[in-house]
């Protein structure tokens, strides 16, 4: 069942608590990998063990590029909502043991999901046709969680004169792909259940 928090600030200590111990949609793509499941799935599930024991995700400190995005954030979305005056923003959406923290839901239908790149991989989005493969394994497990027809990915730099700075693309469920990721996470999930039986 979706579960839409719009009273949960994004980046407070409750919404950390609502996330402790969930597959999310930053977390999702070591599932993903061509060949299954491998290190990288298996070093994410010691890490959402250790969120389960602890009760809290571990401290990581935030990048120059991460603190770049938060920024710039609320301008996009401010240009955003000035075509779409239905869009706003929630703390993140939950389905059956999944978090999803989109940078907004649109009318009944949509999602929002602002990327501010640099410099170089925003020429990279202004000019190729496929620029969201950059971005594909959150943007479908955004669409698989909230159960929503669609999901606006904006790339933004303010520093581009206005034409070029501002750029969105309407991405749908790709199902084929949600099924391979559905097997994926249940995969995974059998994981994370080994591992807490065996430290039990």
């Amino acid at each position: 069942m979706v579960k839409i928090h719009k009273d949960l600030e994004q980046r407070s200590m409750d919404w950390f608590k609502a996330r402790n111990g969930k597959l999310s949609g930053s977390r999702v793509t070591p599932l993903m990998a061509k060949k299954g499941l491998g290190a990288g799935a298996r070093t994410l599930a010691l890490e959402i063990v250790a969120e389960m024991l602890i009760g809290m995700p571990e401290d990581t400190p935030t990048t120059w590029a991460m603190e770049r995005g938060i920024e710039l954030e609320e301008d996009a979305f401010d240009i955003y909502e000035a075509n779409y005056p239905d869009v706003y923003g929630v703390g993140g959406i939950e389905n059956d043991g999944l978090f999803f923290s989109p940078d907004g839901v649109v009318g009944e239908d949509g999602l929002l999901e602002i990327k501010s790149p640099m410099r170089k991989q925003h020429m990279v989005n202004l000019t190729t046709d496929d620029w969201e493969m950059a971005y594909y394994d959150q943007l479908q497990f955004g669409l698989m969680v909230s159960e929503r027809k669609w999901i606006d990915l904006v790339s933004f730099h303010p520093d581009f004169p206005d034409n070029n700075a501002f750029k969105v693309k309407r991405i749908t469920p790709d199902l084929e792909y949600i099924t391979l990721m559905r097997e994926r996470i249940a995969a995974f999930n059998v994981i994370v259940e080994h591992i807490l039986k065996n430290l039990k």
